[in-house]
């Protein structure tokens, strides 16, 4: 079974000659609520799950700047950081033995315009989920809420 969610939950017309059978059920990133159903519909129809590929990203071509970037910025947040994140904790119980979770970005994710401070910082090996979670708010703050973070920036 192949799950294929959107926020639409609109049938792709996908198809397959080796018998793969296609669902299309909805998700919405920005609400762990729908994320939770989703994990429990799978979880409830098909036991586990071989591979989640999270492919969903937000950009938006032309975000407000200023204090109404706020809402913009925070959008492309909450989904491209925080549901993808949230797709990955609620999931990882489903995922199989040998199991994958492969996750998919646009070279908007670059970090090469960033100084490379920061990105040392977003490259650590040694990095865990909280001091993770404690970068992207810092980031947040800074750019979202405060100001444009500058290349010369090294927090």
């Amino acid at each position: 079974m192949l799950y294929a969610a959107s926020r639409a939950g609109a049938d792709l017309a996908l198809r397959s000659n080796r018998g793969v059978q296609f669902r299309y059920p909805t998700l919405d990133l920005t609400d762990s609520s729908s994320i939770e159903r989703l994990a429990k519909t799978i979880k409830d129809e098909d036991g586990k799950v071989d591979v989640l590929f999270n492919v969903a990203g937000l950009n938006i071509a032309k975000p407000q700047s200023g204090p109404r970037a706020f809402p913009d910025n925070k959008k492309i947040m909450d989904v491209n950081f925080q549901g993808t994140l949230q797709m990955c904790v609620t999931f990882l119980p489903l995922i199989k033995p040998g199991g994958r979770i492969v996750n998919l970005s646009s070279v908007a994710s670059s970090l090469r315009s960033y100084s490379e401070g920061l990105q040392a910082r977003f490259r650590d090996p040694k990095m865990t989920l909280s001091a993770l979670q404690a970068l992207v708010t810092e980031y947040e703050v800074r750019k979202v809420l405060i100001k444009p973070m500058r290349e010369t920036d090294d927090h």
